[in-house]
């Protein structure tokens, strides 16, 4: 192609026809200008889709790991709601001051649980390494990040830090009163926690109206998170739902 360009073009200039060489001329740089913008056309084209490639994956792996995330809040919310429940029956036990059984050890055991929550974020950080601003919806992309980069987190330094203070003030109800048993090999409980078995003071424990007041406050205490992770539970779900509708947008 370029050889017959030049061959037209020195035929041209042999034949001293400088009028239709200059109309030549415009036009062959006319045709080579619209074969740049093309290319350019063709690569911001190819480029658009790759990036919109990559911004449909890293939607799916947030949605995976915000499915993971709603399904640990769901354990996390049924684990508080049966030690809420048991402590319910606990304190009322130690309040009719009704025998010592199994049953209540394992209650007792169950309410030293120390309160705490893992979120799953791998997804987030990839999105952090390519850039935020690879998802195209301003509002999922605010989603996003709030999520991953302030209720996550906080969340779970909320639920380390009262869940120690909270573990702390029962603590020296549970060293005066209860012994654990072989407490360097406990069972790991149907909760996923340790299980220790306890031999307890239980003629002095009941006498303890302090022990059964911190028994209420770590009650509350469990049903303020229940509240709190399923107002978070909602978000997410909230944003899995943004996150469908948005991969509706892309081609299959």
């Amino acid at each position: 192609m370029i050889q017959f360009f030049r061959r037209i073009r020195k035929t041209l200039v042999d034949d001293n026809k400088p009028i239709k060489y200059l109309r030549y001329a415009i036009g062959e740089i006319v045709l080579v200008m619209i074969g740049i913008l093309l290319a350019l056309q063709v690569n911001n084209w190819n480029q658009d889709r790759q990036q919109r490639q990559k911004e449909k994956q890293i939607l799916i792996e947030l949605k995976r790991d915000l499915v993971s995330n709603d399904s640990i809040l769901q354990n996390t919310i049924e684990i508080q709601q049966i030690i809420t429940g048991e402590i319910t029956s606990l304190i009322a036990h130690l309040k009719n001051k009704e025998p010592f059984n199994d049953t209540i050890g394992m209650y007792l055991n169950h309410a030293y649980f120390v309160e705490r929550i893992q979120f799953t974020s791998s997804a987030y950080e990839s999105l952090k390494s390519i850039g935020i601003d690879i998802i195209s919806s301003n509002n999922l992309r605010a989603d996003i990040a709030n999520l991953f980069s302030n209720e996550f987190p906080n969340k779970t330094l909320w639920m380390s830090e009262a869940g120690l203070l909270q573990t702390s003030a029962i603590k020296p109800y549970y060293t005066k009163f209860l012994e654990a048993i072989d407490e360097k090999n406990p069972v790991k409980s149907s909760l996923g926690h340790p299980e220790y078995q306890y031999i307890v003071d239980y003629v002095n424990l009941l006498k303890s109206r302090e022990f059964i007041n911190e028994l209420a406050g770590r009650k509350r205490f469990k049903r303020a998170i229940c509240f709190t992770l399923e107002q978070l539970q909602d978000k997410v779900k909230k944003t899995v739902n943004e996150i469908d509708k948005e991969l509706e947008h892309f081609n299959p």
